[in-house]
C-alpha cells in the first residue's frame, strides 16, 4: 500500500487595483495496491501562511486497485509585493490509517507580476507661468521610475525622464502663447 500527495495550483484572475491573484489551490492523492482510509483523519493545506482544514474527505472511497482523487480545492486571494511580484508558498499534509502514515506535499509558486501604476499628483492646484510646481508620483516600488510630460493647448514636451519619487518642474512662461 502506498499514498502520494501532490499540490496543483492554478492563476484564475488578477486585481491590479488591489494587487491582489486569485489562486486555485487543489490537494491530490493518489494509491495502489488498494490503499484506502475511510476514517476523515486530520488533513490540511497551508497557503501563504493561513491554514484550512478539511478533515471529511475520504480516501479512495470506491476500493479501486489504483488511482487518484482530488481530496480538497480551495480558492484563495494572494496579497503582492508592493512591486507586485509574489512567491507563495503551498503545503498540505494528510494523516491516513494505513501504512504509509502521514503524507505531505508542498509547493513554491511565483505568481504572475502585477504592473503597479502611480498616481502622480501636483503641489499646488494651479502655478504662474515661469513659476516651479513640484509634481509628486509616488511610485509602488523602489525600482520604478517615470518619464514626466507635458500637454498645454497644442504644446507638448518633455519634463524630465527617469523620475523617482518627486520632481520640480518649472512652468514655462512660453506656455503662456496657449492661452
Amino acid at each position: 500500500m502506498a499514498l502520494s500527495l501532490s499540490i496543483s495550483a492554478s492563476q484564475l484572475s488578477q486585481s491590479v487595483a488591489d494587487n491582489r491573484t486569485n489562486l486555485r489551490v487543489n490537494v491530490n492523492i493518489s494509491w495502489t495496491s488498494g490503499s484506502y482510509d475511510h476514517y476523515g483523519s486530520t488533513k490540511y493545506v497551508t497557503v501563504n501562511g493561513s491554514t484550512y482544514y478539511f478533515s471529511s474527505e475520504k480516501i479512495n472511497p470506491n476500493r479501486t486497485t489504483s488511482g487518484s482523487q482530488t481530496l480538497y480545492s480551495i480558492d484563495v486571494s494572494i496579497p503582492h509585493n508592493s512591486d507586485g511580484t509574489k512567491t507563495v508558498s503551498i503545503y498540505a499534509s494528510v494523516k491516513t490509517a494505513t501504512s504509509s502514515g502521514t503524507v505531505t506535499a508542498s509547493k513554491s509558486l511565483t505568481l504572475s507580476t502585477i504592473p503597479r501604476a502611480t498616481s502622480p499628483s501636483v503641489s499646488s492646484s494651479s502655478v504662474q507661468m515661469g513659476s516651479a510646481v513640484t509634481i509628486n508620483t509616488p511610485r509602488a516600488s523602489s525600482a520604478f521610475t517615470h518619464t514626466l510630460t507635458y500637454k498645454f493647448g497644442s504644446a507638448t514636451g518633455n519634463i524630465a525622464t527617469g523620475v523617482g519619487t518627486s520632481y520640480s518642474w518649472t512652468v514655462p512662461k512660453s506656455l503662456a502663447n496657449q492661452v
